[in-house]
């Protein structure tokens, strides 16, 4: 038999320092993944992530395992570019790189990669990050 535990409050007992459970479950993390989209698409670590789409160069599907209550959630992106003598070369590569959301559903979001240059062009990373906040269907 499973146990539950209901609370409406956490308290530190060090510190008496209080936090709802409200603030605590909307500010949790729903889906995290660390992946490279270089040569093969693959997940390093992940968190309510099931599986990577890939749509072309510099343009990923990320799955979720369970789905979001609405397309309106917050989302978080990072990418640390395709190494080259010790520096993420697309970081670094004529400008600034950009990872955009290029749209959203409730089972997945679509991310595309790239750097910031005369044509602005998509591509390949060996580690893009993604984390979204919100509510979980």
């Amino acid at each position: 038999m499973a146990s539950i535990l209901r609370v409406n409050t956490l308290t530190d007992a060090s510190s008496n320092n209080s936090t709802a459970m409200s603030i605590i479950n909307q500010g949790v993390v729903k889906v995290f993944v660390s992946y490279k989209s270089s040569s093969s698409h693959s997940i390093f670590n992940s968190t309510n992530t099931a599986s990577l789409t890939d749509n072309g160069t510099g343009d990923t599907t990320i799955n979720f395992t369970n789905n979001f209550s609405s397309v309106n959630e917050l989302c978080c992106t990072d990418v640390h570019g395709t190494v080259s003598s010790g520096f993420p070369a697309a970081a670094y590569h004529d400008g600034c790189t950009f990872v955009h959301a290029a749209s959203y559903a409730t089972s997945s979001v679509r991310q595309g990669t790239g750097y910031s240059s005369t044509s602005a062009a998509y591509n390949d990373d060996d580690r893009v990050g993604l984390m979204i906040l919100g509510d979980l269907a």
